[in-house]
């Protein structure tokens, strides 16, 4: 059974082992990946205050040496799939400053960075007991959370996502709110707040950035507001002229400032 202890643990994802009815071929591959992994370790402690490289780097780069001293042929395979291997470990450690002075000196609260999503919202009413003390020194945005010793890119249930019943982890949190809830997208970010400050969606946005509503909508929205004195006596009268007795007849009222035609047929 394979990665019982710690030393199989290590030996398990880049075994050269394989299954062989020769019992000397198996000991001896063994022996191969023993003393590669005691090489790796003997790496790791005395490359303490440089880049260490990962298990998988260190095994390449002893195939590498090997086949370029027994393989001549190999020398152009090999010196490409280096330059790959060095790009990829130079992006590894440019990541790796960037995250420490990422921590160690963060940037300040209300300083809007690039790839932020900065949403206004309204603080709470004055006044509001329940307010938390720090909006007002944040601004409520979308920023990752904290790398910590243990979890470099930690993550946290989406809050928004867990009331509609989904799983959504997410690495994106919003510092200003209490208990600061992890939110995924910028959607969840709205419902969210907006859930939370019901005045918000009314005093955050100013009026420019507000939609604007179509002509139709200001139509409806002017009828239904106005009431039936507003009108004048010939626009709306309050009963129509009497047809024929064998035609029906048509009469208008206004029930609660809406128009109602009621119509009556008298035989």
């Amino acid at each position: 059974m394979g990665a019982v202890d710690l030393c199989d643990q290590l030996l398990q994802p880049y075994s050269a082992g394989r299954r062989s009815l020769a019992w000397f071929k198996k000991l001896g591959l063994h022996m191969i990946d023993r003393m590669v992994l005691n090489s790796y370790k003997l790496h790791m402690n005395t490359h303490v205050d440089t880049y260490k490289k990962t298990s998988m780097e260190f095994i390449i780069d002893v195939v590498s040496q090997v086949l370029k001293k027994h393989s001549p042929g190999a020398k152009k395979i090999i010196e490409k799939h280096e330059k790959v291997l060095k790009d990829r470990s130079d992006n590894r450690i440019l990541f790796k400053l960037q995250r420490e002075q990422a921590v160690a000196a963060p940037a300040p609260p209300a300083a809007i960075q690039a790839g932020r999503v900065d949403l206004p919202v309204a603080l709470p009413a004055p006044g509001d007991s329940s307010s938390d003390e720090r909006t007002s020194d944040y601004r409520h945005l979308l920023t990752n959370k904290t790398p910590t010793a243990k979890k470099s890119y930690p993550r946290v249930r989406c809050r928004e996502c867990y009331i509609q019943n989904k799983r959504s982890d997410t690495r994106t949190i919003c510092k200003a709110c209490p208990g600061r809830p992890g939110l995924c997208s910028p959607a969840c970010f709205t419902a969210y707040h907006a859930r939370k400050y019901p005045h918000w969606r009314a005093a955050a946005r100013p009026a420019a950035a507000r939609p604007a509503a179509t002509r139709q909508q200001q139509q409806h929205d002017h009828h239904s507001s106005t009431p039936a004195a507003a009108y004048p006596a010939a626009a709306c009268p309050a009963v129509l002229p009497q047809p024929s007795s064998s035609s029906p007849t048509t009469t208008s009222n206004t029930i609660n400032n809406r128009w109602i035609i009621i119509i009556v047929w008298q035989p």
